[in-house]
């Protein structure tokens, strides 16, 4: 009977976790192996929600950008009583400036226009210009697509911008937004019939197939060579490194996967128009509403082939496809998009 009291105050020593005494506490290796596997999986479940939420915030931005430059348009319009020019056409294949440089002001970067002295100096000027050069460089970030990849600087290797002026080989701000030119692949003085070509003076009423119907702006990512901000290096030049610095055209498929090859190779994606979202591309329209466009839109140059769209050639109206009549300011065949 004098065992008793002692073994029970051993037992509720052990229970208790008195110090001094020997208690051990811990994980079995099997408890450990479950509680792993569980983290696992909850960060599988979790890490793609995470990545979507984040693909989404990105999508919601671009389209805020998109938004903001078309509305930076109209409000340049109303001031000048046309859109902005795709490029200055000097007729010379010297550095212009372009259609995102004369809506500085109105996307508040008053100070860097001015620093610029776009009314008076041509862009070719300033790029041989070594005190205010770099200026060109300038990363903006309502021309940015928070989606893409591309460097602030559009690389050299992407699409150079080494023109007469431009003896230091500089690489210019970036821009994943381009102005739509229409359906022809071709620069110069040439009337192209979208809303911004060199030396165009669109204004709305010249938009007959209706504001709502017409593409403005569109984007471009990495994979397609983007863009600059700046302007034009050769506006004459066609292919990668004239007007399709700043434009794009319909004629070439969205997201197409035809990209360029070499840098000699025209007629590819790098000319036309792409994103890095998942299943189309956002653009703006010229009423300044914003929409997605499904890389499934129907797509038809109307019987040409890449090499006749180098010249003003008719083409039947009837076969081209819907993605092509919304490029196109005065086709007289409106078509809405959902």
């Amino acid at each position: 009977m004098s065992n008793g009291p002692r073994l029970f105050q051993d037992r509720h020593r052990a229970v208790r976790g008195i110090p001094g005494e020997t208690v051990r506490y811990g994980y079995t290796l099997i408890e450990l192996l479950v509680i792993f596997a569980i983290i696992g999986v909850l960060i599988a479940i979790l890490l793609p929600a995470v990545q979507t939420a984040r693909e989404t915030a990105r999508r919601i931005q671009c389209a805020n950008n998109l938004r903001q430059l078309g509305l930076a348009i109209h409000y340049y319009h109303d001031c000048h009583g046309s859109f902005p020019p795709g490029c200055m056409d000097d007729e010379h294949r010297q550095e212009s400036w372009g259609w995102g440089t004369f809506i500085l002001p109105q996307i508040e970067q008053n100070q860097l226009y001015e620093q610029l002295d776009v009314t008076n100096r041509r862009l070719t000027e300033i790029l041989q210009d070594p005190g205010i050069n770099r200026l060109v460089q300038t990363p903006i970030a309502v021309f940015r697509c928070p989606s893409d990849s591309t460097p602030d600087q559009l690389p050299a290797e992407l699409r150079h911008f080494n023109g007469d002026g431009n003896t230091e080989k500089l690489e210019l701000g970036t821009a994943n937004y381009v102005a739509c030119q229409g359906l022809y692949d071709k620069g110069g003085s040439f009337s192209n019939n979208g809303v911004f070509y060199n030396g165009s003076v669109t204004g709305l009423q010249d938009i007959r197939d209706g504001t709502s119907n017409t593409f403005m702006l569109g984007e471009r990512d990495m994979r397609c060579a983007s863009g600059v901000w700046a302007g034009c290096r050769n506006p004459p030049g066609g292919c990668n490194w004239g007007v399709y610095q700043n434009r794009g055209r319909v004629s070439e498929e969205l997201n197409s996967p035809v990209t360029r090859e070499s840098p000699n190779q025209c007629d590819s994606c790098s000319e036309g128009f792409s994103s890095a979202h998942s299943g189309g591309a956002w653009f703006v329209f010229c009423d300044s509403s914003v929409r997605f466009i499904s890389n499934e839109i129907h797509f038809s140059n109307g019987g040409l082939s890449q090499s006749e769209l180098t010249n003003e050639v008719d083409y039947d109206r009837q076969q081209l496809g819907v993605y092509q009549k919304l490029g196109i300011r005065n086709d007289g065949m409106p078509v809405g998009v959902e």
